[in-house]
């Protein structure tokens, strides 16, 4: 089953906890494991417990701290971007 959730923002965090347990749902397994794969280099999956707001807003700070925004970084080739550069970091 796929998944496709669309990010509003350069660097974004995003639960998808709902998204995944609905697919779960959805496919009627009832016992065994739900694997997320992420094909591309711009998105990164992290498990963590439930972030509260303040979190969430220091860590896209400190990714904007070691991932300079776009044409900031030394290497502008199209496949070493900001955002693969971030996914990398996380």
């Amino acid at each position: 089953m796929d998944l496709k959730i669309r990010t509003n923002a350069r660097i974004e965090l995003m639960d998808v906890t709902e998204n995944v347990n609905e697919a779960v749902a959805q496919s009627g397994v009832v016992t065994g494991l739900a694997n997320l794969l992420v094909p591309h280099t711009t998105a990164g999956v992290i498990v963590s417990e439930k972030l509260e707001p303040r979190v969430v807003h220091d860590l896209l700070g400190q990714l904007e701290t070691i991932v300079p925004p776009p044409g900031r970084q030394r290497h502008q080739q199209e496949n070493i971007t900001a955002a693969n550069l971030s996914c990398h970091v996380a």
